[in-house]
């Protein structure tokens, strides 16, 4: 989309009123944004240029759309194309069925894990290990982990041994939908579901920044106010349900006669 609204949230220098606006909206509605910091921006003119094309998922995509960027290709237009593949990563489709898969880990499953883990990982580098022992596989992941370019190769690549290994030393079932079911509590509001995903995104900018400390320490005093007021609403959603059951239930009682 082409938002006409600025924010940091998505790497802009600056958040305009439409870009607050729409910050709300999305966290609102349980949207997400695809954009990722780069050194390009995705609008420019004679005025300046901004970070004002957004890629929007909701839930349903979040774990199936990734590699985003923006392209250096011309457009013939002030905008720039923005690219992303939709169901890259098999490990991701194959994270999402082992959701609903439950390992039964016992002391000796965990014994045989180990062993399992590492004939695992040897079988899957053979071709470019010439020894295989824990030190030199354990050697091997960390160095390719911080060389490989593309951190989600070494991410799929150990998430498709560890779950060979899972599965071939534990036990496993099947997860219900009423295990999957989350458990609410009578003093949850949509406006704390609001300021929880709003803290959520003010803690990941001020981790994701670190090339500039000035920026980092604003970031970070934003998230922590942001924390603090989030914890003052919780605290008095709590004390207000408690005080609304203890009402109720008084009276409830009012009409009970008790006899000795």
């Amino acid at each position: 989309m082409d938002s006409n609204s600025r924010s940091t949230s998505w790497h802009d220098l600056l958040t305009n009123r439409r870009g607050r606006t729409l910050e709300e909206y999305l966290m609102s509605t349980e949207m997400h944004i695809m954009n990722e910091e780069t050194h390009l921006t995705t609008f420019r003119n004679s005025r300046g240029t901004s970070n004002i094309d957004l890629t929007i998922i909701n839930n349903q995509l979040l774990n199936a759309v990734g590699k985003w960027k923006k392209s250096d290709q011309d457009s013939c237009s002030e905008h720039s194309i923005l690219r992303y593949i939709v169901g890259y990563s098999k490990a991701i489709r194959a994270k999402r069925d082992t959701l609903k898969v439950k390992y039964k880990v016992t002391k000796e499953g965990k014994e045989k894990f180990q062993t399992n883990l590492t004939s695992w990982a040897e079988h899957k580098f053979s071709d470019i290990l010439n020894e295989a022992s824990p030190e030199t596989l354990d050697n091997f992941l960390r160095t390719r982990a911080t060389t490989e370019p593309d951190i989600e190769t070494s991410v799929e690549e150990f998430h498709e041994i560890l779950e060979d290994a899972c599965r071939s030393t534990f036990l496993t079932s099947r997860v219900t939908k009423r295990t999957q079911t989350h458990k609410t509590v009578p003093w949850w509001c949509p406006e704390l579901t609001v300021m929880r995903k709003m803290l959520y995104a003010h803690r990941r900018m001020y981790q994701r920044t670190t090339g500039c400390e000035e920026l980092r320490s604003q970031r970070r005093a934003l998230y922590q106010e942001a924390k603090i007021i989030y914890a003052g609403k919780t605290k008095n959603a709590k004390v207000r349900s408690w005080k609304e059951y203890c009402n109720i239930t008084r009276t409830q009682n009012s009409g009970m006669k008790f006899t000795g």
